[in-house]
Protein backbone atom coordinates (compact mmCIF):
# COMPACT_ATOMS: atom_id res chain seq x y z
CA UNK A 1 0.00 0.00 0.00
CA UNK A 2 1.41 3.19 -1.02
CA UNK A 3 2.14 5.92 2.20
CA UNK A 4 -0.02 8.74 2.64
CA UNK A 5 3.82 10.85 3.41
CA UNK A 6 6.97 11.25 1.64
CA UNK A 7 9.82 10.77 4.23
CA UNK A 8 13.10 8.76 4.10
CA UNK A 9 14.97 7.35 7.14
CA UNK A 10 18.63 6.94 7.03
CA UNK A 11 19.81 3.51 8.87
CA UNK A 12 20.33 4.85 12.08
CA UNK A 13 16.50 5.40 12.40
CA UNK A 14 16.03 0.95 12.42
CA UNK A 15 17.63 1.23 16.14
CA UNK A 16 14.58 1.32 18.18
CA UNK A 17 16.23 3.43 20.88
CA UNK A 18 17.21 5.77 17.88
CA UNK A 19 13.64 5.70 16.43
CA UNK A 20 11.91 6.24 19.79
CA UNK A 21 14.17 9.71 20.14
CA UNK A 22 12.72 11.02 16.62
CA UNK A 23 8.78 9.98 17.75
CA UNK A 24 9.61 12.03 21.16
CA UNK A 25 10.80 14.40 19.68
CA UNK A 26 8.38 14.81 16.84
CA UNK A 27 5.36 14.06 19.24
CA UNK A 28 6.06 17.03 21.45
CA UNK A 29 6.65 19.40 18.68
CA UNK A 30 3.46 18.04 16.85
CA UNK A 31 1.80 19.23 20.27
CA UNK A 32 2.94 21.86 20.74
CA UNK A 33 2.70 23.99 17.31
CA UNK A 34 -1.27 24.47 16.75
CA UNK A 35 -1.06 25.89 20.45
CA UNK A 36 2.05 28.28 20.52
CA UNK A 37 -0.22 31.12 18.84
CA UNK A 38 -3.09 30.84 21.47
CA UNK A 39 -0.02 31.28 24.18
CA UNK A 40 0.98 34.46 22.47
CA UNK A 41 -1.76 35.86 22.44
CA UNK A 42 -3.09 34.63 26.06
CA UNK A 43 0.17 34.25 27.80
CA UNK A 44 2.23 37.07 26.08
CA UNK A 45 4.58 37.60 28.80
CA UNK A 46 5.17 33.62 29.27
CA UNK A 47 4.84 31.88 26.12
CA UNK A 48 8.68 32.65 25.42
CA UNK A 49 9.70 30.96 28.71
CA UNK A 50 7.15 27.96 27.91
CA UNK A 51 8.56 27.19 25.06
CA UNK A 52 12.44 27.59 26.29
CA UNK A 53 11.15 25.58 29.33
CA UNK A 54 10.36 22.57 27.34
CA UNK A 55 12.99 23.02 25.12
CA UNK A 56 15.78 22.94 27.77
CA UNK A 57 13.94 19.69 29.34
CA UNK A 58 14.22 17.75 25.80
CA UNK A 59 17.79 18.20 25.02
CA UNK A 60 18.57 17.31 28.99
CA UNK A 61 16.62 14.20 28.80
CA UNK A 62 16.06 12.99 25.28
CA UNK A 63 19.59 11.06 24.99
CA UNK A 64 18.37 8.94 27.59
CA UNK A 65 15.17 8.66 26.18
CA UNK A 66 14.35 4.32 25.73
CA UNK A 67 10.97 3.74 23.97
CA UNK A 68 8.00 6.23 22.52
CA UNK A 69 6.42 5.81 25.71
CA UNK A 70 9.05 7.85 27.36
CA UNK A 71 7.27 11.03 25.84
CA UNK A 72 4.89 11.16 29.02
CA UNK A 73 7.66 11.15 31.21
CA UNK A 74 9.40 14.24 29.46
CA UNK A 75 6.02 16.14 29.49
CA UNK A 76 4.85 15.25 33.19
CA UNK A 77 8.80 16.51 34.10
CA UNK A 78 7.77 19.58 32.00
CA UNK A 79 4.84 20.29 34.04
CA UNK A 80 6.17 19.96 36.95
CA UNK A 81 8.82 22.27 36.32
CA UNK A 82 8.34 25.46 39.11
CA UNK A 83 7.90 27.95 37.04
CA UNK A 84 5.16 26.06 35.00
CA UNK A 85 3.16 24.93 37.78
CA UNK A 86 2.61 28.49 38.96
CA UNK A 87 1.22 30.14 35.29
CA UNK A 88 -2.51 31.04 35.58
CA UNK A 89 -5.64 29.31 34.75
CA UNK A 90 -5.82 30.30 30.81
CA UNK A 91 -2.48 29.02 30.21
CA UNK A 92 -2.71 25.95 31.81
CA UNK A 93 -6.00 25.24 29.90
CA UNK A 94 -3.87 25.62 26.55
CA UNK A 95 -1.39 23.22 27.95
CA UNK A 96 -3.74 20.92 28.87
CA UNK A 97 -5.31 21.22 25.29
CA UNK A 98 -1.55 20.58 24.22
CA UNK A 99 -1.35 17.19 26.81
CA UNK A 100 -4.26 15.78 25.20
CA UNK A 101 -3.09 16.55 21.62
CA UNK A 102 0.16 14.56 23.14
CA UNK A 103 -1.49 11.50 23.79
CA UNK A 104 -4.00 11.17 20.33
CA UNK A 105 -1.15 11.93 18.57
CA UNK A 106 0.99 8.94 20.40
CA UNK A 107 -1.89 6.72 19.33
CA UNK A 108 -1.28 7.70 15.54
CA UNK A 109 1.17 5.81 13.55
CA UNK A 110 4.35 7.48 11.98
CA UNK A 111 2.69 11.01 13.28
CA UNK A 112 5.85 12.72 13.38
CA UNK A 113 6.81 11.89 10.00
CA UNK A 114 3.68 12.17 8.78
CA UNK A 115 4.10 16.11 10.88
CA UNK A 116 7.55 16.90 8.93
CA UNK A 117 5.50 15.83 5.21
CA UNK A 118 2.68 18.15 5.43
CA UNK A 119 5.19 21.09 6.89
CA UNK A 120 7.26 19.89 3.31
CA UNK A 121 3.58 20.36 1.36
CA UNK A 122 2.97 23.73 3.21
CA UNK A 123 6.29 24.59 2.52
CA UNK A 124 6.04 24.01 -1.27
CA UNK A 125 2.65 25.63 -1.24
CA UNK A 126 3.67 28.99 0.45
CA UNK A 127 6.43 29.40 -2.13
CA UNK A 128 4.27 28.82 -5.21
CA UNK A 129 1.77 31.10 -3.83
CA UNK A 130 4.86 33.81 -2.66
CA UNK A 131 6.13 33.50 -6.54
CA UNK A 132 2.64 34.73 -7.87
CA UNK A 133 2.47 37.32 -5.59
CA UNK A 134 5.91 38.39 -6.16
CA UNK A 135 6.11 37.45 -9.76
CA UNK A 136 9.32 35.18 -9.17
CA UNK A 137 8.60 32.41 -11.81
CA UNK A 138 11.23 29.96 -9.79
CA UNK A 139 9.24 30.29 -6.61
CA UNK A 140 5.45 29.72 -8.72
CA UNK A 141 6.90 26.37 -10.24
CA UNK A 142 8.21 25.07 -7.13
CA UNK A 143 7.95 21.26 -7.02
CA UNK A 144 8.14 18.58 -3.53
CA UNK A 145 10.94 16.63 -3.11
CA UNK A 146 10.62 13.90 -0.64
CA UNK A 147 12.41 14.50 2.72
CA UNK A 148 15.09 12.52 4.57
CA UNK A 149 16.06 12.13 7.83
CA UNK A 150 19.49 11.84 9.66
CA UNK A 151 20.51 10.93 12.64
CA UNK A 152 22.75 14.11 14.21
CA UNK A 153 22.67 14.11 18.07
CA UNK A 154 25.95 16.13 18.90
CA UNK A 155 24.52 18.56 15.87
CA UNK A 156 27.82 18.41 14.16
CA UNK A 157 25.77 19.22 10.52
CA UNK A 158 23.42 22.06 10.20
CA UNK A 159 20.09 20.84 10.87
CA UNK A 160 18.37 20.83 7.37
CA UNK A 161 20.42 20.46 4.27
CA UNK A 162 19.17 19.82 0.13
CA UNK A 163 20.98 17.23 -2.16
CA UNK A 164 19.89 18.38 -5.37
CA UNK A 165 21.73 15.17 -7.08
CA UNK A 166 18.75 13.10 -6.19
CA UNK A 167 16.23 15.88 -5.53
CA UNK A 168 15.79 15.60 -1.31
CA UNK A 169 15.50 18.24 1.91
CA UNK A 170 17.65 16.68 4.65
CA UNK A 171 16.98 16.86 8.12
CA UNK A 172 18.91 15.93 11.04
CA UNK A 173 17.57 15.00 14.34
CA UNK A 174 19.86 16.78 16.54
CA UNK A 175 19.25 16.51 20.63
CA UNK A 176 20.13 20.42 20.78
CA UNK A 177 17.89 22.95 22.67
CA UNK A 178 17.80 25.01 19.44
CA UNK A 179 16.54 21.98 16.93
CA UNK A 180 13.77 21.83 19.07
CA UNK A 181 12.83 25.56 17.97
CA UNK A 182 13.36 24.71 14.12
CA UNK A 183 10.98 21.58 14.67
CA UNK A 184 8.16 23.93 15.61
CA UNK A 185 8.56 25.69 12.36
CA UNK A 186 9.22 22.65 10.42
CA UNK A 187 7.36 24.80 6.56
CA UNK A 188 9.49 28.11 7.15
CA UNK A 189 13.01 25.43 7.49
CA UNK A 190 11.66 23.70 4.22
CA UNK A 191 11.07 26.69 2.52
CA UNK A 192 14.59 27.95 2.84
CA UNK A 193 16.48 24.77 1.91
CA UNK A 194 13.90 25.24 -1.23
CA UNK A 195 14.61 29.06 -1.89
CA UNK A 196 18.18 29.31 -0.85
CA UNK A 197 19.15 25.48 -2.22
CA UNK A 198 16.95 24.29 -4.50
CA UNK A 199 15.82 26.60 -6.34
CA UNK A 200 18.32 28.78 -7.58
CA UNK A 201 19.59 27.84 -11.58
CA UNK A 202 23.38 29.18 -10.26
CA UNK A 203 24.57 26.09 -8.15
CA UNK A 204 27.85 28.31 -7.49
CA UNK A 205 25.87 31.10 -5.37
CA UNK A 206 27.89 31.91 -2.10
CA UNK A 207 27.14 31.76 1.42
CA UNK A 208 26.18 35.43 1.37
CA UNK A 209 23.55 35.11 -1.48
CA UNK A 210 22.04 31.98 0.06
CA UNK A 211 22.00 33.28 3.40
CA UNK A 212 21.46 36.50 3.58
CA UNK A 213 19.73 37.60 -0.17
CA UNK A 214 17.41 34.66 -0.32
CA UNK A 215 16.67 34.28 3.72
CA UNK A 216 15.68 37.90 3.48
CA UNK A 217 13.69 37.24 0.79
CA UNK A 218 12.08 34.30 2.76
CA UNK A 219 12.03 36.53 6.12
CA UNK A 220 10.61 39.51 4.90
CA UNK A 221 7.69 37.61 2.89
CA UNK A 222 6.67 36.44 6.43
CA UNK A 223 7.02 39.63 8.21
CA UNK A 224 4.06 40.61 5.60
CA UNK A 225 2.54 37.84 5.48
CA UNK A 226 -1.12 38.27 5.85
CA UNK A 227 -2.07 36.00 8.61
CA UNK A 228 -3.46 35.84 12.09
CA UNK A 229 -1.01 38.63 14.05
CA UNK A 230 -0.18 36.12 16.98
CA UNK A 231 0.83 33.38 14.66
CA UNK A 232 2.87 35.70 12.58
CA UNK A 233 4.77 36.79 16.20
CA UNK A 234 5.20 32.94 16.58
CA UNK A 235 6.84 32.05 13.40
CA UNK A 236 9.36 35.35 13.40
CA UNK A 237 10.18 35.07 17.30
CA UNK A 238 11.50 30.79 16.61
CA UNK A 239 13.31 31.89 13.20
CA UNK A 240 14.66 34.46 14.74
CA UNK A 241 15.55 32.21 18.10
CA UNK A 242 16.68 29.22 16.23
CA UNK A 243 18.75 31.32 13.72
CA UNK A 244 20.66 33.05 17.27
CA UNK A 245 20.75 29.95 18.84
CA UNK A 246 22.21 27.54 16.22
CA UNK A 247 24.58 30.88 15.26
CA UNK A 248 25.73 30.67 19.28
CA UNK A 249 26.85 26.77 19.35
CA UNK A 250 29.16 27.48 16.07
CA UNK A 251 32.89 27.86 16.40
CA UNK A 252 32.72 30.93 13.46
CA UNK A 253 29.59 32.26 15.32
CA UNK A 254 26.83 34.43 13.05
CA UNK A 255 29.03 35.56 10.66
CA UNK A 256 30.30 32.40 9.40
CA UNK A 257 27.06 31.22 9.00
CA UNK A 258 25.48 33.67 7.68
CA UNK A 259 28.11 36.27 6.43
CA UNK A 260 28.87 39.66 7.92
CA UNK A 261 26.90 41.75 9.53
CA UNK A 262 26.89 45.04 7.46
CA UNK A 263 26.01 43.02 4.34
CA UNK A 264 22.54 41.49 6.49
CA UNK A 265 22.23 45.53 7.01
CA UNK A 266 22.07 46.52 3.81
CA UNK A 267 20.11 43.62 2.59
CA UNK A 268 17.49 44.12 5.26
CA UNK A 269 17.20 47.66 4.25
CA UNK A 270 17.18 46.98 0.54
CA UNK A 271 13.84 44.84 1.25
CA UNK A 272 12.47 47.39 2.87
CA UNK A 273 13.37 50.92 1.50
CA UNK A 274 12.02 49.39 -1.88
CA UNK A 275 10.83 45.99 -2.08
CA UNK A 276 9.81 45.97 -5.29
CA UNK A 277 13.36 46.64 -6.70
CA UNK A 278 14.24 44.07 -3.97
CA UNK A 279 11.58 40.92 -5.66
CA UNK A 280 12.90 42.18 -8.87
CA UNK A 281 16.54 41.52 -8.41
CA UNK A 282 15.52 38.28 -6.14
CA UNK A 283 14.17 36.67 -9.70
CA UNK A 284 16.99 37.46 -11.26
CA UNK A 285 19.07 36.07 -8.38
CA UNK A 286 16.79 32.83 -8.87
CA UNK A 287 17.75 32.91 -12.39
CA UNK A 288 20.92 33.41 -12.85
CA UNK A 289 22.69 31.08 -15.37
CA UNK A 290 24.91 28.29 -13.98
CA UNK A 291 28.43 29.39 -14.27
CA UNK A 292 31.08 30.81 -11.91
CA UNK A 293 31.08 34.13 -13.27
CA UNK A 294 27.73 34.84 -12.66
CA UNK A 295 28.19 33.60 -9.17
CA UNK A 296 31.16 36.15 -8.79
CA UNK A 297 29.19 38.86 -10.05
CA UNK A 298 26.49 38.58 -7.40
CA UNK A 299 29.59 38.30 -4.25
CA UNK A 300 30.88 41.61 -5.89
CA UNK A 301 27.33 43.24 -6.44
CA UNK A 302 26.63 42.04 -2.27
CA UNK A 303 30.29 43.08 -1.18
CA UNK A 304 29.75 46.78 -2.89
CA UNK A 305 26.47 46.88 -1.33
CA UNK A 306 27.53 46.12 2.11
CA UNK A 307 29.99 49.34 2.17
CA UNK A 308 27.38 52.01 0.77
CA UNK A 309 25.96 53.95 3.74
CA UNK A 310 22.68 54.65 3.95
CA UNK A 311 21.69 57.41 1.87
CA UNK A 312 23.59 55.94 -0.89
CA UNK A 313 21.64 52.79 -0.30
CA UNK A 314 18.15 54.06 -1.19
CA UNK A 315 19.38 56.25 -4.08
CA UNK A 316 20.54 52.84 -6.30
CA UNK A 317 17.73 51.58 -5.06
CA UNK A 318 15.84 54.55 -6.08
CA UNK A 319 16.79 54.04 -10.14
CA UNK A 320 14.54 52.60 -12.64
CA UNK A 321 14.93 49.00 -12.23
CA UNK A 322 17.48 48.05 -15.18
CA UNK A 323 18.48 44.60 -14.18
CA UNK A 324 21.27 43.42 -11.60
CA UNK A 325 23.90 44.85 -13.88
CA UNK A 326 22.09 48.10 -14.29
CA UNK A 327 21.48 47.70 -9.88
CA UNK A 328 25.39 47.14 -10.02
CA UNK A 329 26.23 50.19 -11.86
CA UNK A 330 24.22 52.43 -10.10
CA UNK A 331 25.72 50.72 -6.40
CA UNK A 332 29.25 51.59 -8.14
CA UNK A 333 28.04 55.14 -8.93
CA UNK A 334 30.35 57.85 -6.58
Amino acid sequence: MALDYVVLLDEPFLSPKVRARLDIFLLLAAALQPSLKDLNQKAEDDWEEIVTILATILEQELPSMQVRADVARIWNQFMANARISKLGKKTTAILQEVETRLASGGRIKNRGLKYLDAANDQAVTWIQKLGVEREVPSFAGASKVPLRLYYDPKGEEFCASSNRLVGEIGWRLQLKEYAFYGALIPDMIFEHEYISHLLPKNRALSRGVRELWLSTALHRAHVNAQIDVYQRRVNLFLWQKFRDELAETHPGGARAIYGPGNLETSVENSSFYAPETFWLATSEIMDLADTEEEAEFMDALLETMSWLDDSKLRAALSDKWNGLNGFYTSLSLP
